[in-house]
C-alpha cells in the first residue's frame, strides 16, 4: 500500500531540507511527498519546487495562508496514496520510520510510533502497552489518561487510512487553534478497533527556538473554544461525559495559569486577568472537576478553588510550570 506522507509548511525554507534528506533515506520507498505552502514569504515554495524536479514522488501545493488546519484538509484531499501520514516541517525521521509504521499497519488499527523531543530525553510512549484494544471506556483515558500523552496531541508519528478518513469526513477544524490534532485523531479512533505501539523512537520532534506555542500570548480564548465544541452535545459518536470535560478543562486551566505570559505579569495585572478568566465557563468547569491523584495536583487543585489571588500568584510563580515547558 502506498504512503502519502504530508506535510504544511510556512516560512520553512531554512529548516525543511532536513527533512527532505530524512525522507530520502526512507528504507520503504513506495510513497509520495505532498508538500503543502500556507503562503510562505520566504523561499519555502521554490526549495520545495526544486525538490520536486529531481524526484516525481515529491509534489508541491501552494495556497493563500490559511493556517496548519486548512493546509492539512487540502493534503487530505489531494493524497493519492492508501495511506497518510503527517510530518511536520521542521521535524525529521529515522530511515526505518515509513517501513515501521507500514509494518505496523492493518485495516481498523491506529500504528503510533514513539517520539524523541529535542527539549527532552526519554519515551513518550514508555508507559503504552504494545496493543491497546479500543473496545473498552477508553474516551476518560484518551483526553485525561493514560492514552493522552502518547496519543492525543498530535497527528504526526501516526498512520492513517485516507479512505477512512473521506468516507467519514473526518477533517480539522480550521476556527481551532488549540486542540485540533485532539480531536482528529478522536474521531478517527471511533473507526478503529486498537492502537498499536512501537517503542523504536524514530520520529525526531524539534522545538524551534522562539517557538513556544504557549508563551506569545493568552490562551484562554483558544482553551474555551475547543472546550466548547467538545461539549457540544451529538457533536462526536462517543459522548465526552461531564467528568472527562471537567478533568479536561482542570489540565487545561492549569496550562493557561502558569503560561509565562499570564503568570510573569505584575500581581495587580494578574489580579485584573484572574477575575476575568473566574468567569469563563473553562474555569467553572475545572473547579467541579474531582479531586485529583498526586501532591502537585492536588495543590493546583486547591489553588484553583481558593479565593486568595496572592496565593494563587505566588504559588504558580514558584512552581513556574511554563519555564519547564
Amino acid at each position: 500500500m502506498r504512503i502519502t506522507v504530508f506535510t504544511p509548511a510556512y516560512n520553512r525554507g531554512y529548516i525543511i531540507e532536513k527533512l527532505y534528506r530524512s525522507l530520502q533515506n526512507q528504507t520503504f520507498r513506495n510513497f509520495e511527498w505532498l508538500i503543502i505552502d500556507d503562503g510562505s514569504t520566504d523561499e519555502t515554495a521554490e526549495i520545495a519546487a526544486a525538490k520536486a524536479a529531481q524526484d516525481a514522488r515529491i509534489h508541491l501545493i501552494r495556497q493563500e495562508n490559511a493556517g496548519v488546519s486548512s493546509a492539512r484538509n487540502t493534503g487530505i484531499a489531494a493524497a493519492s496514496g492508501e495511506l497518510l501520514c503527517f510530518i511536520d516541517s521542521d521535524d525529521t525521521v529515522s530511515a526505518n520510520y515509513l517501513e515501521t509504521l507500514h509494518t505496523l499497519y492493518s485495516p481498523g488499527v491506529l500504528p503510533v510510533i514513539d517520539v524523541v523531543r529535542s527539549d527532552r530525553n526519554g519515551s513518550a510512549l514508555s508507559p503504552m502497552p504494545e496493543t491497546f484494544m479500543l473496545d473498552g471506556d477508553w474516551v476518560d483515558s484518551y483526553f485525561c489518561g493514560q492514552l493522552r500523552y502518547g496519543i492525543a496531541f498530535s497527528v504526526w508519528n501516526k498512520l492513517f487510512s485516507l479512505q477512512t478518513l473521506r468516507r467519514e469526513h473526518i477533517a480539522f477544524l480550521p476556527e481551532l487553534s488549540i486542540g485540533e490534532d485532539m480531536l482528529f485523531v478522536f474521531q478517527y479512533l471511533h473507526h478503529c478497533r486498537s492502537i498499536r505501539f512501537s517503542k523504536d523512537a524514530s520520529y525526531y520532534y524539534t522545538i524551534v527556538p522562539g517557538s513556544a506555542m504557549l508563551s506569545s500570548r493568552d490562551y484562554t480564548q483558544p482553551y474555551e473554544q475547543t472546550f466548547g465544541v467538545m461539549s457540544e452535545k451529538g457533536r462526536f459518536p462517543l459522548p465526552i461525559t461531564d467528568r472527562t470535560l471537567s478533568r479536561w478543562a482542570f489540565d487545561a486551566s492549569i496550562i493557561i495559569v502558569a503560561n509565562p505570559f499570564i503568570i510573569d505579569r505584575s500581581y495587580t495585572e494578574f489580579k485584573k486577568w484572574w477575575r476575568e478568566f473566574c468567569q469563563t465557563v473553562l474555569y467553572r468547569s475545572a473547579v467541579a472537576s474531582e479531586k485529583p491523584t498526586g501532591y502537585k495536583r492536588k495543590v493546583l487543585h486547591f489553588a484553583l478553588h481558593s479565593e486568595n489571588t496572592l496565593a494563587i500568584y505566588v504559588l504558580f510563580r514558584l512552581l513556574r510550570f511554563g519555564k519547564k515547558k
